[in-house]
């Protein structure tokens, strides 16, 4: 059995990089490198290799120096300090060809290079290496961590990655496949490595893996295995999900969604509904499109181009138009011509006629007569449960006046229902109710802010033909903590 000493002998005076590499793993191995790190020949080794990993090397044993540093810097922490400062002296000018390394142990040591020299990587190489990578997802996602460390966001990354991609050939009997395939692993390693950065987005991220996805396979046909297409697209999709999550700006805009576009264009209609009723990633990319698009048409905004990303994430414009009436009928607070866009509504006139005009009038009186009804029953009803009993003992004589006038509220109650009812009025709240400040739905007196008040009228809202409510008359409200203030006026 050979033993520590040997070994490290080995390590010290091998006369090529590859022994003295093999002499570390087998120091690893043994579990005997804690005994040896401490010792001016294991230095003499290390000071040896970064003889080799200096700028006038070979590319390959510069490579392998460089990896077996890094792989004793891992194995014996004592040591990485020392490594570390032997690699910033040695390593100036760039690596490349990490492919070179046949060992895919060797490549990750050697990519993990680029957290202590980063000058000794250009993106243009690492994005290589992680497309080239065939067995090693570690090494894969270590190159795709040092790429985007390098570039000045993940936009840059994926154009970087992009070109390397392209530039594969794939002598294959399908390479459509084998591109998928390479694909998804290339586009996990990003969303791996985006997960757990803060690293800038960048603009055009989405557009730039729609760009890459689009001419990757016109070149070479899209992957005719029904697996590896849904791989592809539930890479993207996930992709797609996370560039939100780390940055949710990017939710509202369409490009972010032009990979899953482009990947829907390889099924037909149906097909495609049937990828995203399966999908797991595909239905969170719809969940981000629907909160853009809600929170655009509560500011009055809307977006054709982002109705359309959703048609493709909803599976189908039937899904897409039936979420967005549901949002529509559902969220208060979206101002009318937002809403009527959501419901998929005409765009209603800018200059309503005399007729329209004179209902919506009439829709006001109404709305106040109703709040002001509401009142007068709740107060008909007190008397009638409360002040009656006692007027018939103490005041006979008035208890068939006040029956009569308890008796006259009811009906005009019942007569205004009528009324209501025919112009589709109804109230939306209870007084009391502490809600979230809505412009759209409440009155608010001039000069006070607060997130949310407390109902001192409902909302009154008028359902529409096409079954989407319209405010009336806003609700009268308070901030809420404050004291009681009195209803402001009653136009809408």
């Amino acid at each position: 059995m050979t033993t520590s000493s040997e070994l490290l002998t080995r390590f010290a005076d091998a006369r090529d990089t590859s022994t003295r590499r093999a002499a570390l793993i087998d120091l690893i191995k043994a579990k005997e490198l804690h005994k040896v790190v401490s010792t001016e020949s294991f230095r003499r080794g290390l000071d040896l290799l970064a003889d080799g990993a200096r700028d006038s090397g070979a590319d390959a044993d510069r490579l392998l120096a460089v990896a077996t540093l890094q792989r004793a810097a891992a194995a014996a922490p004592p040591v990485r300090k020392t490594v570390q400062s032997l690699m910033r002296d040695a390593v100036n000018s760039p690596l490349s060809n990490l492919h070179g390394l046949s060992d895919v142990d060797d490549r990750l040591y050697a990519a993990k290079s680029w957290r202590v020299v980063p000058s000794a990587w250009r993106p243009d190489d690492l994005a290589t290496a992680a497309v080239l990578e065939e067995a090693g997802e570690a090494a894969r996602r270590e190159c795709v961590a040092g790429l985007i460390d390098l570039t000045s966001d993940v936009s840059e990354a994926t154009s970087v990655l992009k070109r390397a991609l392209l530039a594969v050939k794939f002598d294959t009997k399908k390479p459509g496949d084998s591109l998928g395939r390479r694909l998804t692993r290339v586009l996990g390693a990003v969303t791996a490595v985006l997960s757990g950065i803060d690293k800038p987005v960048g603009e055009n991220a989405g557009r730039e893996m729609g760009e890459l996805l689009d001419r990757g396979f016109r070149a070479v046909g899209r992957p005719e295995s029904s697996v590896v297409r849904a791989s592809v697209v539930e890479q993207v999709a996930v992709l797609t999900h996370t560039i939100v999550r780390v940055d949710f700006s990017h939710a509202d805009r369409d490009k972010t969604y032009e990979a899953l576009s482009v990947v829907s264009g390889w099924f037909d209609a149906h097909d495609w509904r049937e990828i995203c009723n399966s999908s797991k990633a595909i239905p969170r990319v719809s969940e981000d499109v629907q909160k853009s698009l809600l929170s655009l048409a509560r500011r009055g905004g809307t977006d054709d181009r982002l109705r359309r990303a959703l048609i493709t994430a909803a599976g189908s414009r039937k899904n897409a138009d039936a979420i967005c009436r549901r949002m529509a009928t559902e969220h208060p607070g979206i101002p009318d011509d937002a809403r009527d866009w959501l419901a998929g509504v005409s765009k209603r006139r800018r200059i309503a006629s005399a007729v329209e005009s004179q209902e919506r009038s009439i829709d006001e009186v109404l709305a106040e007569m109703q709040v002001t009804m509401a009142r007068l029953t709740r107060a008909a009803d007190r008397v009638r449960s409360d002040a009656l009993p006692e007027v018939s003992i103490v005041l006979p004589q008035q208890e068939r006046a006040l029956s009569r006038l308890t008796g006259l509220v009811e009906a005009m109650s019942n007569k205004l229902s009528l009324a209501v009812k025919w112009r589709s009025l109804r109230l939306r709240g209870t007084v009391g109710d502490e809600v979230e400040y809505s412009p759209v739905e409440h009155r608010l007196d001039a000069g006070v802010r607060s997130r949310h008040v407390r109902l001192l009228t409902p909302v009154v809202e008028r359902i529409s033909e096409d079954g989407v409510p319209r405010v009336v008359l806003r609700a009268a409200v308070e901030p809420v903590g404050n004291r009681r203030t009195q209803a402001v006026g009653a136009s809408a």
